[in-house]
């Protein structure tokens, strides 16, 4: 729209959309007035003249030529100004944003790498292995097979030893876990299953050695407890055992397996009160063989 300074009649000339308000105010810049613009009523009021505007000669723009004029306080910058910013303000803080981000990220991941250790030597390594519920077995000790999965091994060594046990070739996963033992002398895991192939093997004594360093190392490993009590059962020491399978019991409150061999234990020094609470408890949790020996340990009494 276009409109004149009524105090110098310089004409101006303002696109519609660069209003924001219905009022809008601006300053003449060939006579120094404030200017009031209704943008509703195209009417337009000096609401403060200069000192010289009565000097101010009204035919300084006869020719009508549109002169350039302040930016109305109220409007906003031009749509298409024929130049381009570099970085709009916009576009700099969304800038600036990514890159602080990144940094961060970049913080985070070399963060990880300067302070994590190998899984094999850690101490998260063997607290998740000692947490490992024991899966119910046919056969006793067998279930702590299931509670050592390979996948959860990150040691070369301990996850070749455990296919090779699991095919039967006792021999071979020996000699693989001794050099997972002789890597790595701190890996409770290694220790457990060169003590569980000895037990294939049936060397007892060293057996025994490797689980009583394996709870050395890791003394939350009740898997390891629990053989150190099947072993401790095998020679006759029942008052050793049992100190083994409450310690068993104590960390994995539902080691089935161990109650089992703890009412066993009880049955055989006349204790048939105990030993029924165990045969029930273990078959509650489902160790079938407990529920047989349950009805047997009734029956007797």
């Amino acid at each position: 729209m276009k409109f004149a300074c009524p105090v110098c009649q310089t004409v101006y000339r303002i696109d519609d959309e660069r209003f924001i308000k219905p009022v809008a105010r601006s300053i003449c810049r060939n006579c120094g007035s404030e200017l009031s613009l209704n943008r509703k009523t195209g009417v337009v009021a000096a609401t403060r003249k200069p000192a010289h505007a009565a000097a101010v000669d009204a035919t300084d723009d006869s020719t009508g030529k549109s002169r350039p004029v302040t930016p109305f306080r109220a409007f906003s910058p031009p749509a298409q100004s024929g130049k381009r910013d570099f970085l709009a303000p916009g576009m700099l803080a969304a800038v600036i944003a990514a890159f602080v981000v990144a940094l961060f990220y970049l913080a985070g991941g070399m963060g990880a790498f300067f302070t994590s250790r190998p899984a094999k030597t850690g101490p998260a390594l063997r607290t998740a292995v000692a947490k490992q519920r024991p899966a119910a077995s046919h056969t006793p000790l067998q279930r702590t097979a299931a509670a050592h999965k390979p996948g959860q091994q990150s040691d070369a060594y301990i996850r070749k030893g455990f296919q090779l046990y699991k095919n039967g070739q006792f021999d071979k996963a020996l000699q693989v876990f001794s050099s997972a033992v002789q890597q790595d002398p701190g890996s409770a895991s290694a220790h457990f299953w060169r003590g569980r192939t000895y037990i294939k093997k049936k060397q007892y004594a060293e057996a025994a050695g490797d689980f009583a360093m394996a709870v050395k190392l890791n003394p939350a490993y009740s898997e390891a407890y629990d053989n150190l009590g099947w072993l401790a059962m095998q020679r006759g020491a029942l008052d050793e055992s049992l100190r083994y399978l409450n310690r068993s019991i104590q960390l994995k409150p539902a080691n089935g397996w161990a109650y089992y061999n703890r009412g066993h234990i009880y049955f055989k020094r006349g204790r048939r009160k105990l030993a029924l609470q165990d045969a029930k408890k273990a078959c509650s949790l489902g160790y079938k063989a407990a529920c047989r020996v349950y009805a047997r340990y009734k029956e007797s009494g």
